[in-house]
């Protein structure tokens, strides 16, 4: 992917120390971007069509059977977040090798064995670790409030100046009229008050 001709790198990611009751491990959490092994085998649910006399067809989002199966759905792709971070995406303490961790009682075939993660986690590490670890995996595949902010205060500032977005640090030196860039911007009003 490319923004303004900058093509951006790859996701990053991000440690979290797994306490043991008899050891500490440090491992790498890469930030999923494919999800396509999961719904091979769990698919995201359908809401019924539902078609009424003279009207067209439409999806029926609060149908009783749908909510049940969304919010099934949820909760196994929540959980699948979590396995897959810990046994496909991290990494070892030097951040190059597979760390090796297994579950015993998790078979992706069989997506309701997902929700055993919990219950063998906590075999291991107390409740506390278990909320870390999952709150950190959750934290590597969302951005932080930090960066939501200043993407926030960016997208803000770029209306002000009448909509020119500029969410990348290395600015062009001339806007495409041949203007230094930097002097362009000095000029609009609306940046000038908010300086």
């Amino acid at each position: 992917m490319k923004i303004k001709g900058t093509k951006l790198g790859p996701v990053g990611r991000h440690p979290i120390t797994l306490f043991f009751t008899d050891k500490k491990l440090v491992v790498w959490v890469k930030p999923i971007s494919d999800e396509s092994e999961l719904h091979a085998v769990y698919p995201a649910p359908q809401p019924p069509t539902v078609t009424k006399r003279g009207q067209e067809p439409v999806q029926d989002f609060k149908d009783p059977r749908y909510l049940e199966a969304a919010k099934k759905y949820n909760e196994i792709h929540t959980t699948w977040m979590l396995w897959h971070s810990l046994v496909n995406a991290t990494l070892d303490e030097a951040g190059e090798q597979p760390a090796g961790i297994e579950f015993e009682t998790i078979k992706l075939e069989e997506p309701e064995t997902l929700l055993n993660i919990d219950k063998e986690l906590h075999e291991v590490m107390t409740s506390l670790t278990v909320m870390k670890v999952f709150n950190d995996i959750m934290r590597a595949n969302a951005p932080s409030e930090k960066t939501f902010d200043e993407s926030l205060e960016a997208f803000q500032l770029a209306r002000q100046a009448g909509g020119q977005s500029s969410f990348l640090k290395d600015e062009p030196e001339t806007t495409e009229l041949g203007e230094r860039a930097s002097e362009r911007e000095s000029d609009s009003p609306e940046l000038a008050e908010s300086q």
